[in-house]
């Protein structure tokens, strides 16, 4: 047969689908025919015609090499007086087989690279770049040979995964050249062992003062250098400490500031005599709302008055409403004062400490029968969301009532 097509290897890309593959070129016998899967031979094919039919379908992505690989060997033998033309033309074909197979071998060594009448120039090798079985590339001062057909990255990455193998080429021995550069100094070296303890130096000063504090430094008191005798010790102490004569004046000045105080005592007690006063506590749950007017309960939330007596009154309230959905609490100050008979709201002093407002209004009631009766009442002008919680209601109140004697 005629052995025209110089390709012995052509190479697929697996999709995951398909696992039949086209043999283009000629053979002889089918052990000629080879596959390799990512460069690994294998076994596991059938030829169909002039396909190789997979026995599993190979996974997607995966190089599929179909190749034709021919023994160098020469087996034919002629003999007798006839000319064999069949035998010859296949010897013919056999060796044709290896020559290419053999050049191919060639080519895939110095694959991509550009050949002259007198080398062959190995290029460097270069990322983002196919390359396959046997292509050999230059790469910084050393020649590697491709092992694994794939597509470029990073080169010490695929040199570590096995994709190249270095070529080691020997050649004679050059010349020395000549001797480079010094290099830098290198590090410090580790530190070196503890040497020996040095001689005992010279015996130290006493530690007594070099000097005494003169008289101004001992008065002074800010010297911390020189040492205090006891002369200088006293002349401190006497500018530092008053004369006896002058703490005998202060104590007869104690004791007439004792004796005032004591006569200021006398005389409060005196007003206190005239002007007496009365202080009351005490505490009142409330409703939520309070519509009607209400009274805070106890005798001390009545203000009782004379005819002939001026009285006034101050009450320090703590309020508190609260549901399970809102709170109020404040502060309260009620400054009452009874003019003429009648007793006033003079004055209200709030601090609010959580919600606003509070919602209390406070007020001074007058029975007609009793007159001379003032009564602190209250109610509230709105009403809180939610249900009221128990004993969280109240108005707890401290006052003092004052009578001016006449």
């Amino acid at each position: 047969m005629a052995v025209s097509d110089l390709d012995v290897t052509a190479d697929y890309t697996a999709d995951g689908v398909g696992k039949t593959y086209a043999i283009p070129f000629e053979y002889d016998e089918a052990t000629q025919v080879k596959v390799y899967l990512d460069d690994v031979a294998t076994s596991a094919f059938a030829i169909v015609s002039t396909n190789v039919v997979m026995t599993a379908t190979p996974t997607a992505g995966v190089i599929v090499t179909v190749k034709r690989v021919t023994a160098l060997t020469q087996e034919t033998t002629f003999s007798g007086t006839t000319f064999d033309f069949a035998g010859v033309e296949a010897a013919f074909d056999k060796s044709t087989m290896q020559i290419q197979e053999l050049d191919n071998a060639i080519d895939e060594l110095v694959a991509g690279s550009t050949v002259s009448t007198t080398s062959a120039v190995i290029p460097d090798w270069a990322t983002a770049t196919a390359y396959v079985l046997n292509q050999v590339v230059h790469q910084s001062v050393n020649l590697y040979r491709c092992l694994i057909a794939h597509t470029s990255t990073v080169f010490l990455t695929q040199l570590g995964s096995g994709y190249w193998e270095k070529l080691v080429v020997t050649a004679s021995t050059g010349t020395q050249g000549p001797t480079g550069a010094a290099g830098t100094n290198g590090s410090n070296g580790a530190k070196g062992d503890k040497g020996d303890t040095g001689a005992t130096g010279a015996a130290g000063a006493d530690g007594i003062f070099s000097a005494i504090a003169s008289q101004a430094e001992a008065e002074g008191g800010t010297e911390n250098t020189a040492g205090m005798t006891p002369l200088r010790t006293k002349q401190a102490i006497d500018t530092l400490v008053p004369a006896l004569s002058t703490i005998t004046v202060l104590d007869g000045r104690v004791d007439a500031l004792e004796t005032m105080d004591a006569l200021l005592d006398a005389r409060v007690s005196d007003l206190e005599a005239l002007a007496p006063t009365t202080r009351f506590v005490g505490k009142k749950t409330t409703q939520n709302p309070q519509v009607a007017w209400d009274y805070v309960d106890g005798s001390p939330s009545k203000l009782e008055r004379d005819f002939d007596q001026a009285r006034s009154v101050k009450v320090y309230l703590e309020v508190k409403r609260k549901t399970d959905v809102e709170t109020r609490f404040a502060n309260i100050e009620l400054n009452m004062q009874c003019v003429d008979d009648v007793w006033y709201l003079s004055d209200v002093v709030t601090i609010i400490e959580i919600g606003n407002p509070h919602g209390y209004i406070f007020d001074i009631y007058q029975d007609p029968a009793e007159p001379d009766v003032g009564k602190v009442r209250y109610r509230t002008e709105d009403t809180l969301a939610g249900t009221t919680e128990a004993d969280e209601n109240y108005i707890k109140y401290v006052g003092e009532e004052i009578s001016m004697g006449i």
